[in-house]
């Protein structure tokens, strides 16, 4: 059970603080259930998690031990090329997944499928590509930076330096 304080993680909405447990009072909710109240660090609404269905809707945050690690594997890590259709069908299940593996996995695949694009200053290619890259790239860089301790914009520069030795 997650207590006030805790930060987990939402599939899809990135890093939460749980702000409450218990019934929140929304007439909508089901007044048997308890229920965790979410804060997301990327957006300022609340969240509702019935608490006997936690396991399966939220996960807890990545420690800093476990982004120090996912740091250290990104050298060796292999990137997929697979098909526009494919990709993009990996890509979706990736955000909704919400794990840093699988969404590092679309961060560097786009970024290896559009690196001449992307030095020439021109960017992502498509426009579909570009708003999962984006999404990817965000929900993964909240919750690194929450487990490392630094600002959001401080994680990209981390792992330039892991690539580049």
């Amino acid at each position: 059970m997650y207590t006030c304080g805790d930060y987990v993680v939402r599939p899809g909405h990135g890093i939460c603080e749980v702000v409450d447990v218990g019934h929140p009072g929304l007439r909508n909710l089901d007044r048997e259930r308890e229920y965790y109240t979410l804060s997301p660090l990327l957006d300022p609404s609340h969240l509702y998690i019935p608490v006997d269905k936690a396991d399966s809707l939220i996960r807890p945050a990545m420690t800093r031990a476990e982004a120090e690690e996912l740091i250290r594997r990104i050298p060796g890590m292999k990137v997929n090329h697979s098909s526009d259709k494919t990709r993009l069908i990996r890509y979706k299940e990736a955000i909704a997944d919400g794990r840093p593996l699988p969404l590092l996995s679309v961060i560097l695949e786009v970024y290896q499928k559009n690196k001449e694009s992307i030095e020439k200053g021109k960017g992502i290619g498509k426009m579909t590509e570009r708003s999962i890259f984006l999404d990817a790239q965000d929900l993964f860089e909240s919750e690194m930076a929450h487990a490392l301790g630094v600002a959001q914009e401080e994680v990209q520069p981390l792992i330039h330096k892991a690539l580049i030795p």
